[in-house]
């Protein structure tokens, strides 16, 4: 249980990395309960603290995929590739 006496949400006690796309929804949940307005200042408090960090990793989660991807596509000069040399197979 949390610690504003509600259930944890599914896999988040166990899960210490979600996805992506856990933690996104996680922060939608998160700001549709802050404006509800039903929470009190502490509840808000430790909601916005969490949609914080949700957010914060889904920041790095995305960091991480677009440095794999230019990984992926940089040419032969360690220049990220074009759509002119995907289209014409130069690297």
């Amino acid at each position: 249980m949390a610690e504003d006496g509600a259930p944890e949400p599914a896999g988040q006690k166990d899960n210490k990395n979600p996805s992506y796309e856990k933690s996104f929804t996680r922060v939608e949940e998160l700001v549709g309960e802050l404006e509800s307005g039903e929470l009190s200042l502490e509840q808000s408090l430790r909601k916005y603290e969490e949609a914080v960090k949700s957010m914060n990793h889904c920041y790095e989660l995305l960091d991480e995929a677009q440095k794999r991807i230019e990984m992926l596509v940089k040419n032969t000069e360690g220049r990220i590739a074009g759509r002119e040399d995907f289209e014409t197979g130069q690297a």
